[in-house]
């Protein structure tokens, strides 16, 4: 199955002003913000990656070839779940047909979240015949839950005093042992 991004995260968890203030540099401050952000952004992607979830709002396409075999579920990559957009299925003459919810399949919003179906229609077979759009997160960066803010604070304040100053590895590493320790609880093991 391939992913493509359809609709990006509208923001970041954790605002610039929020960082910087964990790291106690002042607002007026600007020199380092686009360091700042950066680290925002590289730490939102990595935790999302290794906890296999979606932490603002963005809505994905997953692409394959056919459906699963009947009673299997297809498993989305992220979780939570906020909705199914859209199953669609081109058919072996080439028509491309919507799977109505309820009706073709139903969803079991479980982490991680999947559809599932009793029967699944039969595709052309060829990439990108089958379409499923949906969006996952946790909604807007309000909505995340703390723990996950806290990992990318200290990820980003243990970043900026690694490139800033002399501080030991040993400190880092103990910094980053933290942040593992505070993500880990989030992640999402999928089993296929």
């Amino acid at each position: 199955m391939a992913l493509i991004l359809v609709s990006p995260p509208a923001g970041e968890p954790v605002t610039l002003a929020e960082a910087k203030r964990d790291m106690r540099i002042d607002d007026d401050f600007t020199e380092h913000d686009l360091l700042i952000e950066a680290n925002i952004t590289a730490a939102r992607e990595q935790f999302e990656r290794v906890c296999n979830r979606a932490f603002i709002g963005q809505q994905w396409e997953m692409t394959a070839a056919r459906f699963p075999l009947p009673g299997e579920s297809i498993v989305l990559p992220f979780s939570p779940l906020i909705s199914i957009d859209s199953v669609a299925w081109q058919d072996t003459a080439g028509n491309w047909n919507l799977l109505e919810e309820e009706v073709g399949y139903f969803i079991d919003a479980s982490e991680p979240p999947k559809i599932v179906a009793h029967s699944w229609p039969v595709t052309r077979g060829t990439p990108g015949s089958v379409k499923i759009t949906f969006t996952a997160g946790y909604g807007a960066a309000d909505d995340v839950p703390e723990g996950i803010k806290n990992a990318i604070r200290m990820f980003c304040k243990a970043e900026f005093e690694a490139s800033f100053q002399a501080s030991s590895g040993s400190e880092y590493e103990r910094r980053m042992a933290a942040v593992t320790a505070l993500i880990t609880p989030f992640r999402v093991f999928q089993f296929v």
